[in-house]
């Protein structure tokens, strides 16, 4: 064999193992990123950015009393308890403004809490 061939065939095999363990650990990386997001009467914070394909954790965490948290029909936790946080992943296909409801009625202005998951292009 000539060392071009040889040659030739290392770089192959770097190219076909090295671009798989390079993505999953990138999409491992950024996975692992975790968002804390408090509900309290009447808000949702912070608003989450995200870019679309990807998917992020969100650490649920009630301040005062019962929540729920509801994106549309992709995700609704009925019961966020204070003093018991709870960590989802949320994925994102499509870019665009997302609303974030309390799907847990949390006293006299429920209506008005809501918050923001941007899914950006």
């Amino acid at each position: 064999m000539r060392w071009q061939e040889v040659t030739a065939g290392l770089i192959a095999a770097a190219v076909v193992v090295g671009i798989p363990v390079a993505a999953i650990a990138y999409e491992r990386a950024y996975a692992e990123k975790v968002i804390p997001v408090e509900l309290q009467q009447w808000q949702i914070t912070p608003e989450i950015h995200m870019k679309a394909g990807t998917h992020v954790h969100l650490l649920l965490t009630a301040r005062d009393v019962t929540h729920g948290f509801q994106i549309g029909n992709l995700v609704n936790i009925p019961e966020i308890v204070p003093g018991h946080p709870q960590e989802i992943t949320v994925s994102a296909v499509d870019p665009g403004t997302y609303e974030i409801n309390c799907s847990n009625t949390c006293g006299i202005d429920h209506a008005t809490m809501r918050g923001k998951i941007v899914v950006e292009p």
